[in-house]
């Protein structure tokens, strides 16, 4: 059995309570090319169906968390409010594009850096009890693309009401870093509209999967 095969038979059984599965996106400051040393979370996105059916954009809820300023107190708050939206939620799994390489170790250091000050216990849950389902490597398989910006112009999910946000910022490595940060510092709504664009997307393509039962590679 490939371990993509495995990721997606995971997915099957999460399936059964998906009310209780949260999609993750966070986007961060490496503008110094550097990578889980503790750099500044700028933004977080949740994204989890409350009702309606898989694939349709309506009943899906996106809760976007953005820094404030560019201080640990205010990452500090934002970090609260993520844990405060979790505890509604009660997450069971959580769905992400690499998020088991970078998003969730992240996450574990910002939590061991101020588990003294703040008390989100609901991002501990989410990181050490929620089942990770990492896309990168099935996507990648299933529809041949190297990048979460290819599988996005797929023709198979062409009917899915995905936001095709990608053109925001440069595909180039080493100008990505520096348009996410502009866009937080210069334009919060387009910010948003981003990191709301990828927590979403991963939860519809997730539903695709489920819908069309490819649970196999």
């Amino acid at each position: 059995m490939y371990q993509e095969t495995f990721t997606l038979k995971i997915l099957k059984v999460l399936s059964e309570y998906w009310t209780r599965v949260v999609s993750l996106d966070i986007e961060t400051d490496t503008r110094d090319g550097q990578f889980l040393i503790g750099e500044r979370i700028l933004g977080l996105s949740l994204a989890c169906r409350d009702e309606g059916y898989l694939t349709q954009s309506e009943g899906v809820s996106v809760a976007t968390f953005v820094l404030e300023e560019d201080t640990d107190e205010a990452e500090m708050q934002m970090l609260q409010k993520v844990g405060e939206a979790l505890d509604v939620v009660r997450p069971l799994g959580v769905l992400g594009y690499n998020h088991r390489s970078y998003d969730l170790p992240l996450l574990s250091m910002k939590l061991e850096r101020y588990k003294k000050t703040i008390k989100p216990w609901k991002l501990v849950d989410l990181i050490q009890q929620s089942v990770p389902i990492d896309f990168i490597f099935v996507l990648r398989k299933m529809f041949k693309e190297r990048s979460l910006r290819g599988v996005l112009q797929a023709s198979e999910l062409s009917d899915l009401p995905l936001v095709r946000q990608k053109n925001l910022i440069s595909e180039r490595f080493d100008d990505k870093a520096q348009d996410i940060y502009h866009l937080w510092m210069e334009d919060l709504d387009t910010f948003r509209y981003y990191i709301e664009g990828d927590a979403l997307n991963i939860l519809l393509i997730a539903e695709y999967i489920i819908n069309e039962g490819r649970f196999n590679i």
